[in-house]
């Protein structure tokens, strides 16, 4: 059963799952359908993390599809509450250092000493996620806009030019890409 939030850590994006022990994360194949496993995280205000190691089925799919779900969950994974929507994003240096702290201070047992010795015995490497809250267009349209450069310069080329006309055209426009 999902823990009423931690007081301290309550405020933010990710105060739902803040008190939860674990939280159902659901990832995208490539096919687009959906795959959901409980994970065990922290929340740290508008951060929240949680591990795996790197030849999970989850890691594979986060290569190519930051865009998560999560919602509270039991150990086996029946939800306690409402999806939210968020990107993880794989972490590394000191910043995975501190997430791994992190997780070992709410979960002492397993994440302080199980889990880690279990990976090295395997010979994995363990992984740890920052779950961040979704980018608005609004956003990904200022960073696109923000240099003055409207789409990608590999985008300038013939090959794309030709494809815009074909594809992208209505009747009337300019021919080539939009300026």
């Amino acid at each position: 059963m999902a823990r009423r939030p931690d007081p301290r850590r309550a405020a933010g994006y990710f105060a739902p799952v803040s008190g939860a022990k674990y939280i159902l994360l659901t990832t995208s194949r490539r096919d687009g359908r959906a795959v959901s496993t409980p994970v065990h995280i922290v929340a740290d205000g508008d951060t929240a993390y949680f591990r795996t190691w790197n030849v999970a089925g989850k890691a594979k799919r986060l290569r190519h599809t930051p865009a998560v779900q999560i919602a509270p969950s039991t150990c086996r994974g029946r939800p306690l509450g409402p999806p939210i929507r968020a990107e993880a994003h794989l972490l590394d240096g000191q910043a995975s250092e501190r997430a791994a702290r992190l997780l070992a201070r709410k979960h002492p047992l397993l994440h302080g000493r199980l889990i880690p010795w279990y990976h090295r015995r395997r010979g994995w490497t363990t992984q740890q996620y920052r779950l961040e809250r979704p980018a608005t267009v609004a956003q990904i349209r200022r960073s696109m806009t923000g240099n003055g450069v409207t789409y990608m310069p590999s985008l300038r080329s013939r090959f794309s030019a030709v494809t815009h006309d074909r594809f992208c055209r209505r009747p009337g426009d300019p021919p080539g890409p939009p300026a």
